[in-house]
């Protein structure tokens, strides 16, 4: 870790006496950004840590030694930065818990070579998260299908719905459905809301109408119907048994 920083501190070191040689006509800081942007979308390893390097050398430049100032610019780059990439393959609580948990580890970082290399790692996790997530699947579409399901699955959501929502049409959003999940959207939905219902029935003593409308079903019967055919056992049945392990 020692060896790491003082190597990103030798080369920002480096930057600033560069760039200062170049009377401050450095590209913008805020083009900088866009550029890290695509450069972390399109997978280049290669040039989004030179980048991310000339960020922090034009904010240590811009801001001088006042650590605070420092800190604030290159989280606000950060969260810019993030928000704009991970919108395509997560939720927005699961950005907020990663940028959370990335932004809380700065309160205690009161030195400009210990920011500047959470800087760079936290940009690190945000490529990673991208690509990594974008390996489960070969279209990024059922990667936000999933994770609107996952916050929005008490809704009344049809397949409809998710091609006007996410400007493709029906047939297109039906066939990388059943390619990558290896089901029909309906089936995947249903599966998903049993999921839920089988931790309710455990945890709680709500009614089978309560829990019917608590995961996203229209009714009851139906409900019942499609818990049975994914369990084998009736929703009453399945709780009997799960309470008496």
């Amino acid at each position: 870790m020692k060896r790491r920083k003082k190597y990103l501190q030798d080369e920002v070191n480096d930057n600033i006496k560069l760039f200062m040689k170049m009377s401050h006509n450095f590209e913008n800081i805020y083009c900088m950004e866009d550029r890290l942007i695509n450069c972390i979308k399109s997978g280049n390893i290669k040039s989004w840590g030179k980048i991310a390097k000339n960020i922090i050398t034009v904010t240590l430049i811009e801001e001088g030694n006042r650590i605070e100032s420092i800190k604030k610019k290159l989280i606000q780059t950060y969260y810019l930065i993030s928000r704009s990439i991970l919108d395509e393959v997560l939720n927005l609580k699961n950005i907020k818990e990663l940028n959370e948990n990335n932004i809380n580890k700065t309160k205690h970082i009161f030195d400009i070579d210990e920011i500047s290399q959470w800087f760079m790692d936290s940009i690190l996790c945000v490529y990673n998260k991208l690509h990594s997530s974008k390996t489960r699947f070969n279209n990024i579409t059922a990667y936000k299908i999933e994770n609107y399901v996952s916050s929005h699955y008490k809704e009344d959501i049809s397949l409809k719905f998710l091609s006007e929502k996410f400007d493709k049409s029906y047939n297109y959003l039906s066939s990388v459905f059943n390619k990558e999940m290896k089901m029909s959207f309906r089936e995947y939905l249903n599966n998903y809301r049993i999921k839920k219902a089988e931790k309710i029935l455990i945890e709680s003593e709500l009614t089978l109408a309560e829990i019917s409308m608590e995961v996203g079903f229209s009714s009851q019967s139906y409900f019942s119907k499609v818990f049975k055919n994914n369990t084998g056992v009736s929703p009453l049945k399945y709780r009997n048994i799960m309470k008496k392990t």
